[in-house]
């Protein structure tokens, strides 16, 4: 009889140590932010945390930027940022670039998520002197862009 009760235990024991990582990676995510940098020229990427992500299917619609990402974990919440300067360049439309920032916060669970994330592009709207920007989505740390460029209109 004692042996049926340790094994049941720690079959419950294993159960529940397990399911700890299998957190829903949109419950109680925060929301993604999109920050601006004022002074691009003082701006340090190397404080910015990063951590692996793979984007597919980049989109924007009306305000919104959407995009699928993926990533490892599920026992921590993910929080990913947008950084952008209101600086553009000149061409017709003019461009903006932005770069994705991931921190996994330590989460070093091994399940492989994939999820939908928007950020407000309002803010890109409301200093900019045209009706549309080429939008060059960048994760960070990486020179160049995903492509094609998005295009953002109002």
């Amino acid at each position: 009889m004692r042996p049926v009760i340790l094994i049941t235990i720690c079959l419950l024991i294993s159960i529940l140590s397990l399911s700890g990582c299998r957190k829903d990676a949109t419950s109680s995510t925060p929301e993604n932010q999109l920050v601006i940098i004022d002074d691009f020229q003082n701006f340090d990427p190397a404080s910015i945390e990063i951590d692996a992500f793979e984007i597919s299917e980049p989109r924007i619609s009306g305000d919104d930027l959407i995009f699928s990402i993926s990533y490892s974990g599920g026992c921590q919440d993910h929080q990913f940022t947008l950084y952008s300067t209101l600086a553009v360049m000149e061409s017709q439309p003019p461009q903006a670039s932005a770069w994705l920032s991931h921190n996994g916060n330590d989460d070093f669970c091994e399940a492989y998520l994939t999820e939908e994330i928007r950020f407000d592009l309002t803010e890109l709207k409301e200093n900019a002197d045209s009706g549309s920007l080429l939008l060059r989505l960048h994760p960070f740390q990486e020179e160049n862009p995903i492509t094609p460029l998005l295009l953002y209109e109002w």
